[in-house]
């Protein structure tokens, strides 16, 4: 009796452990989602505001091999080039222009994620969570 209850607390720790993600380091296609985003003016300041409400969408594709990130839209898809990419402490980062600057960073480990898009006038900030499927 004692060896059965051993052997179920076994396989109810082991199911109860969280499968360890493949971790983020470009070698594969990276799919992320924008959870929150602000957007600020220089003339009259920052509101938060959805992605979609700035013309982005939820959901972006990073492809680092192609150089690209795809983003879905309805009927049609965009992309834009990557034009700068590197690793640095655990980090991975992304850079590129498409009528705005814009610099990702992307935590390895956990898929963290910020997106900073800057113009003359604007700029924008948006956060969210990047994983490989």
């Amino acid at each position: 009796m004692l060896k059965k209850l051993f052997i179920f607390m076994l396989l109810f720790v082991g199911l109860s452990i969280p499968a360890q993600a493949a971790e983020i380091d470009g070698s594969a296609p990276i799919f992320c989602a924008f959870t929150r985003a602000v957007q600020c003016h220089h003339a009259v300041g920052c509101d938060l505001v959805t992605p979609e409400e700035i013309l982005l969408p939820t959901f972006v594709k990073v492809d680092l091999q192609k150089k690209i990130v795809t983003m879905p839209e309805a009927g049609s898809t965009r992309t834009t080039e990557i034009k700068n990419s590197f690793r640095a402490d655990g980090k991975l980062i992304l850079q590129g222009h498409e009528g705005r600057a814009w610099s990702v960073i992307i935590n390895e480990k956990t898929g963290q994620m910020t997106l900073a898009l800057a113009s003359e006038e604007d700029g924008f900030v948006l956060f969210g969570s990047c994983m490989v499927p």
